[in-house]
């Protein structure tokens, strides 16, 4: 088994064919309680922005903000970073330990997903995005 290193974050390669095998993580969307509330904001008090929300990444870190905030991530980071993610789950109560925002999270992300692009020797397809139509693709439309 060979194992690479990011930072802190130990990449094992366990399997060269197949994506599903490696050990993957939850996104987990957390609804916030009062006492979750008040303790985030202490700690994140130089955002402006109301924390309702969090967003757990596994070991990865967090995302604590307004529940639009964390749903732009929740519902795009599944199919942007499939090496790193299995599944979403939405929770009403879940045990925070840290609840400080992960700093430069998405850069984090985005190198330990390239770093096991390299481990696997194979680019996961790009996310599949469902094709618009309707009246609005065209409004200028010359008849």
């Amino acid at each position: 088994m060979c194992m690479a290193v990011y930072g802190s974050i130990p990449v094992y390669k366990k399997d060269t064919h197949s994506v599903k095998r490696f050990n993957r993580h939850d996104l987990v969307l957390v609804k916030l309680n009062k006492k979750q509330i008040e303790k985030a904001t202490l700690v994140n008090s130089k955002y402006p922005e109301q924390i309702t929300h969090a967003l757990l990444c596994g070991p990865y870190g967090q995302i604590l903000g307004s529940e639009d905030h964390c749903l732009k991530y929740y519902s795009a980071w599944l199919e942007v970073f499939p090496y790193l993610f299995a599944k979403r789950k939405k929770v009403k109560r879940a045990k925070i330990i840290n609840y400080k925002t992960t700093f430069n999270l998405v850069d984090d992300l985005i190198a330990v997903q390239d770093a096991l692009s390299e481990l696997y020797g194979v680019r996961p397809p790009p996310p599949q995005f469902k094709q618009k139509s309707g009246c609005c693709l065209f409004p200028f439309s010359r008849k």
